[in-house]
């Protein structure tokens, strides 16, 4: 019996295979069916066994004389569940979620259909057979390492076992005072040093676990989404500034009142029952609230900000660049703070140091990238609170505790008001702020009527090309899964559309809104999706990360066989085809045929499995499939992907069954009734897909896969070829030349009798070029070998600055250390580090580029820290961050390689990133001690 997890042995009461169950009985000579179930098969007996046998033997519908096969037998044992209503059994619950009445129950299957239990039926008897189901349970060993169980009692539902916990030393030290020995019952006993050390780590760890589970409270941080707007809102600042001031006084002090309640909204609380009387006393104690409020609302109305952002950010006309339309991020930190400077008093900063504390805030707030956040500790870095008389209602010399407590929270209030009440509203009415198609988190910043002019143009250009067709307002009603509001993402060349379906508008009624999202309505079809994406009949060439490294596996493999024929390969052709505007050029007809072949006359099983490990707590997973697929154990083991590998599955076959044609009439209404509104307008798309919609993907590889099967069908059939498409990104490798011009050729005329073009800028080959390394996906294929790398063409100090993204808010070590981790896990797969496809030194080089990766987006997110107002920058930790990683990378080194070569270039990588500035002298010294302590440093030299 292969090795099994140690906690089965303390969880049930025993555990045998086939031979040591049966012992005798039992003969697997000459049998190698029966010899490969022995070795599968394991028995378990649990503490609290449910004895089925005895009631089945009792039943007086049993014929004993009556010798079965081992089908009719099966089908006997579910007749005696079904009258034993209370029977709770894997193998006999409902035998089909099908609507055909199919059995879907994988454990009958399994019975039914592997012939080693026919032949264990005929050696054992039906007795010992139907003992062994009835009242053991069965688990069979998955090639994934897991195990499936076939027959008993459902684990899952069998009590937890309890952890033993081991006595410790004052346990003992109580136990023996019972049995007599010297004690003091009324002190506690003495702890040694070390003993103490360990229960203070051990409750340092236990608080570290509390708060890491706690979300960090909005009141530390200051968030920046709320500078990115739609562009149809006009909204004022909080909804009252922003209106004129009336010429009646007792108007205009409700309204201070009223503005006041903004800015320190804990005073006006309506939690509190005596709100109202706790809200007069804070405006009678603080007095000097009132009247610099008063100034701000004055000044403000004095000073509009229209005319100060025209002249420091004037208008610029549009030379066909959208980029260049993009205000500097100077421009903008300029004119918030000339506009803070003329509507806020300086009595309300306290002194010019304080303003210029808030104006490096500012900046910050401006700088940063999409995802970063702005704490209130960078805000009150260096902010001189005592200065804000108007904090304090007595001398801040003999102040009590409260009281300067009280002024903080006012203070932390206002500040707080100031950046989410003030300049984020103040930008959203004037400019428009979003990300770059290539810079993937930086924020880029553009006047409001430049955005929609400019904009307005590519839409304009969109609906002439018929991509789109002006829908009336009257036929709204008619759809069905909703409306999807619109976004514009710039890009080089103009603009991408992208359709936001998680929040879409629903007309119900008349005149009736409702929030919903397309994506949750169309969720049911896209697991349908990913299962018949697995036939490579309808996905054709499409791969995944982990298929893309089995294939090149294999055909390398290949090429070693025919270099040892004498078939000596100089060179490998490359061609890389990329699509124009893929998702917008679909056919919609011949996209809705296609998806008609593939789902009209077929039913889909939702089957929910669980999974059962020890002490851990029970996880459910969903399978999804046609109900010949659905009841194999292969089938639904494959479908599980758990990191864990000693877990058991249970099916109780529980789920339900949708219809080919409901999910073929749900995407059918998302393809051809899908309605978008840009700007104040309503369009239906007259050709292609959303991109935003979740399945997206999955339906353009169906065309594609469609395209592939009629127009190169010839080129697959060709071994020595090698085609591959990552959703529209084609690559084809081949050693003949004429092979690849041919590809070229059918590639752009076959896509054109789809109605798609080929972007021949993009496209890229070897042809005539004599390219050593050839660029596709982010990897670099070596042209002679087939060595894989990283590309490192677009890992520049720019381009990696506009990837990172730093955590000012949280614990900003174990951010990094996290950040560094996950980084390096991700390109450290298949394609990269195994032998199979890459000599040893193209992955040692592989290696240094993972490295040297890494090493460098921690080397910006030190800087950027180091930059922040409270400066964030401890070099231990940085040291520390390094060295923990350093930990994890050497258990994941393969054992091809040596490990002390690999650390000897992760150290030296991150020393030679870090060594380029003075500030960093601290964090090389301690490398450098960490390589003298693992003996890498001489090696080094």
């Amino acid at each position: 019996m292969h090795k099994l997890p140690k906690y089965f042995y303390s969880s049930f009461e025993r555990i045998q295979n086939l031979k040591e169950y049966f012992g005798d009985a039992l003969d697997l000579r000459n049998n190698h069916e029966l010899l490969t179930l022995a070795k599968r098969i394991v028995i378990i007996t649990p503490h609290d066994r449910k004895y089925y046998s005895a009631m089945w033997q009792k039943d007086p519908h049993y014929n004993r004389t009556i010798v079965l096969e081992l089908n009719k037998f099966l089908d006997e044992l579910q007749c005696f569940a079904v009258r034993q209503q209370n029977l709770l059994h894997v193998l006999f619950v409902s035998r089909s979620l099908s609507l055909t009445g199919e059995c879907t129950n994988t454990a009958m299957n399994e019975f039914k259909t592997n012939k080693a239990w026919a032949q264990l039926f005929e050696q054992v008897g039906p007795r010992a057979f139907g003992e062994l189901i009835l009242d053991h349970i069965v688990i069979t060993r998955l090639s994934s390492g897991g195990y499936f169980q076939i027959s008993g009692y459902p684990i899952s539902s069998l009590p937890k076992p309890k952890i033993k916990k081991k006595n410790s030393k004052r346990k003992r030290a109580s136990e023996e005072s019972k049995d007599g020995a010297i004690a003091h019952p009324s002190k506690r006993p003495r702890l040694s040093r070390r003993h103490k050390k360990k229960l203070k780590i051990a409750e340092q760890k236990q608080e570290e676990k509390h708060t890491a589970k706690q979300p960090i409270p909005d009141e530390l941080f200051i968030d920046r989404k709320s500078i990115r707007c739609i562009l149809s809102e006009t909204k004022d600042i909080d909804g009252e500034l922003m209106t004129r001031s009336s010429d009646n006084d007792r108007d205009l002090k409700e309204k201070i009142v009223g503005f006041l309640k903004h800015i320190f909204p804990e005073e006006f609380s309506t939690k509190n029952r005596k709100a109202s009387i706790h809200s007069r006393r804070f405006l009678q104690k603080y007095q000097s609230i009132h009247r610099i409020a008063s100034s701000i609302y004055k000044r403000h109305h004095r000073n509009k900000p229209h005319h100060l952002f025209n002249t420091i950010c004037p208008r610029k006309e549009f030379d066909g660049d959208v980029m260049d339309m993009a205000l500097p991020h100077g421009k903008v930190i300029l004119f918030i703070k000339t506009q803070l400077k003329k509507v806020f008093p300086l009595e309300f900063w306290g002194s010019q140091h304080n303003f210029d504390v808030i104006c490096r805030a500012v900046k910050c707030y401006v700088n940063r990238n999409m995802y970063e956040k702005l704490s209130l500790s960078e805000v009150l870095h260096r902010f001189k609170t005592k200065d804000c008389k108007w904090l304090y209602t007595q001398s801040t010399e003999k102040m009590p505790l409260s009281a300067s407590q009280k002024g903080h929270s006012l203070l932390t209030q206002a500040l707080r008001w100031v950046f989410h009440g003030y300049i984020a509203v103040l930008i959203r009415q004037l400019i428009y702020v979003t990300p770059f198609s290539g810079e993937q988190t930086k924020l880029f910043y553009f006047r409001k009527d430049i955005w929609c002019k400019i904009s307005d143009r590519f839409l304009k250009k969109v609906v002439n090309q018929e991509f789109y067709k002006p829908i009336d307002t009257h036929a709204l009603h008619t759809i069905k899964l909703g409306i999807s509001r619109t976004k514009l993402i710039p890009k080089k060349n103009g603009f991408r559309l992208i359709a936001n379906m998680k929040r879409t508008i629903t007309f119900t009624g008349t005149n009736g809104l409702e929030q919903g999202s397309i994506n949750k309505k169309l969720s049911p079809a896209l697991p349908i999706f990913k299962f018949e994406q697995q036939q490579p009949s309808l996905s054709g060439s499409a791969v995944t990360t982990g298929q893309l490294f089995e294939r090149l596996r294999e055909y390398k493999q290949k090429m070693r066989e025919r270099m040892q024929h004498g078939l000596v390969q100089e060179k490998l052709y490359f061609v890389k085809i990329d699509i124009a505007n893929c998702y917008d050029t679909l056919d919609q007809d011949l996209l809705v045929k296609i998806l008609e072949n593939i789902l009209d006359s077929k039913e889909y099983i939702y089957k929910y499995l669980e999974l059962w490990r020890g002490f851990s707590l029970n996880s459910m997973k969903k399978v999804v499939g046609t109900p010949d697929k659905i009841k194999t154990i292969d089938f639904c083991s494959r479908e599980i992907r758990s990191k864990k590998k000693d877990f058991i599955i249970v099916d109780m076959n529980q789920g339900y069954t949708k219809r080919g044609s409901e999910i073929l009439r749900l995407v059918k209404e998302s393809i051809k009734n899908d309605v978008l509104k840009i700007g104040d307008k309503y369009y239906r798309r007259q050709r292609g897909i959303s991109q935003g919609s979740c399945l997206s993907n999955a339906l353009c590889n169906f065309f594609l896969g469609e395209f592939e099967k009629h127009k190169l069908g010839f080129f697959k059939k060709d071994r020595d070829d090698l085609l591959f498409r990552f959703v529209d990104d084609f690559i084809y490798i081949t050693p003949s030349k004429e092979h690849a011009q041919q590809f070229y050729q059918t590639m752009v005329t076959g896509l054109a009798d789809y109605g798609i073009t080929v972007n021949e800028e993009k496209c890229l080959s070897n042809l005539e070029d004599d390219m050593d390394e050839f660029p596709w996906l982010g990897y670099r294929f070596n042209t002679r070998n087939l060595n894989v790398h990283l590309d490192l063409a677009n890992a520049t100090y720019l381009d990696l600055v506009s990837t990172v993204t730093v955590d000012y808010v949280g614990n900003i070590e174990k951010t990094l250390l996290n950040s560094q981790v996950r980084n390096i896990k991700m390109k450290m797969n298949n394609i990269l580090i195994h032998t199979d496809l890459n000599t040893i030194r193209a992955i040692s080089r592989n290696f240094k580029d993972i490295f040297y990766l890494s090493a460098r987006r921690l080397e910006i997110q030190t800087s950027k820290l180091y930059k922040s107002p409270r400066r964030f920058f401890n070099p231990q930790s940085i040291l520390n961050t390094i060295i923990k990683t350093a930990n994890v990378v050497e258990k994941s080194i393969p054992k091809t390689l040596k490990k002390e070569k690999v650390m000897i270039n992760y150290f030296v990588i991150y020393w030679m990133v870090f060594r380029k500035k003075q500030m960093y002298k601290e964090i090389c010294d301690g490398l450098e001690w960490e390589m003298r302590g693992r003996k890498l440093f001489e090696q080094s030299i």
